[in-house]
């Protein structure tokens, strides 16, 4: 069945990107009713910096439309009060006509959801405690674990660091040396888990951050640690209840989304070398343009070198035609996993309510195991 999205900008770009996604209405819910097929109500709280907010829409809603087999996915966008976007006037007028903001001490106006998913976000300060979404992030976070909460929510990247310190007092490690920023292998711990169940031994998930949980501090939490690498640790965890679920790593992304990562940390070194500072050029990410990429990013990064800018504003990015062409040759080597979590996760929320969320929510033909 379609994602079913209520009409504004949101539902205008995801249609554009997905023509099978229709408008949330009564009709919908009649018909749905007709056909006894279930509707599950899932929220995205979007606190990603306003380059990258409408392109996390995408990447963290979209794969629910694969995932949702005979059930409609309805999406709820809601962000957090605290992060700066006066640079960014279409994004905050995106978020007032098409969002719930959250504001500090309020959780109202937030509708019964079946699941939640809350975003990464930029916090380069080593005290979380400091930054301006704190106190709402909180809050949030004790509004997931009411009666009035969802059954399962998926925390990603910085939220996973942020609940890991609110709930267990378990303070993220940062990488000294280096980002962990790349495409790794992963060993799946547990092939009898419901949210792991049909995947192969090994996956493939990208990740970029600058800060780690340990295995040892998720296994001290009482949290069951299910996807993990011997290179950059854990990916993916969850309380053995199934009602919070953690990332690390980003299988969201699409396939040029590391890409585009690379372009932004060029643009800043031009800025700065422009600027007569003499940073070092970034690297490219781990593991992540082979064979033709590789040739097309390395072409790239000469020309940028030489002082052949794509525009006079964003310097390192990719002209649409380069832009194009590195789609194309990118491999996704990560979407079987992030379809197969996808799955798992949806026909978990179509558990009967008295259940325990990963009890009984999984039938292995549920899942294709080669063909995604």
């Amino acid at each position: 069945m379609p994602l079913a999205i209520p009409e504004g900008d949101v539902f205008h770009d995801f249609h554009k990107k997905n023509p099978a996604v229709i408008i949330f209405n009564n009709e919908v819910i009649r018909a749905a009713e007709e056909l006894n097929q279930q509707i599950r109500h899932v929220g995205l709280v979007n606190i990603m910096p306003s380059p990258a907010f409408k392109q996390t829409e995408m990447q963290f809603i979209l794969p629910l439309q694969y995932a949702s087999g005979d059930t409609i996915v309805v999406p709820h966008f809601m962000t957090l009060d605290g992060i700066p976007r006066d640079d960014y006037p279409e994004i905050q007028k995106r978020i007032e006509e098409n969002y719930l903001t959250l504001k500090t001490g309020e959780m109202d106006g937030i509708s019964k959801l079946d699941g939640l998913i809350i975003s990464g976000a930029n916090i380069i300060a080593e005290d979380l405690t400091s930054h301006k979404i704190y106190e709402s992030f909180k809050n949030l976070v004790n509004w997931t674990k009411s009666d009035d909460g969802p059954r399962s929510t998926i925390y990603s990247c910085m939220s996973t660091h942020l609940y890991m310190l609110l709930e267990h007092g378990k303070k993220r490690r940062h990488f000294d040396d280096k980002k962990c920023w790349g495409v790794y292998k992963h060993d799946v711990v547990n092939h009898n888990h419901p949210l792991t169940k049909g995947m192969e031994n090994t996956v493939d998930i990208p990740h970029s951050r600058w800060n780690d949980i340990s295995e040892q501090q998720f296994r001290d939490a009482g949290i069951d640690v299910l996807i993990k690498s011997k290179e950059v640790g854990v990916h993916m965890a969850a309380t053995p209840d199934g009602s919070a679920i953690f990332h690390q790593g980003h299988p969201e992304y699409d396939a040029i989304s590391l890409a585009l990562e690379w372009t932004r940390d060029l643009n800043t070194t031009i800025a700065e070398h422009l600027g007569n500072k003499r940073t070092p050029w970034p690297p490219f990410p781990d593991n992540y343009f082979k064979d033709n990429a590789l040739l097309l990013a390395q072409a790239h990064f000469d020309r940028v070198k030489d002082g052949h800018y794509n525009t006079s504003e964003k310097k390192g990015n990719f002209s649409p035609e380069v832009r194009q062409e590195m789609r194309e040759k990118i491999n996704n080597s990560w979407e079987s996993a992030r379809q197969a979590c996808a799955v798992s996760w949806v026909k978990a929320l179509n558990a009967p309510a008295k259940k325990s969320l990963f009890e009984n929510s999984f039938q292995e033909d549920d899942l294709p195991h080669n063909e995604m």
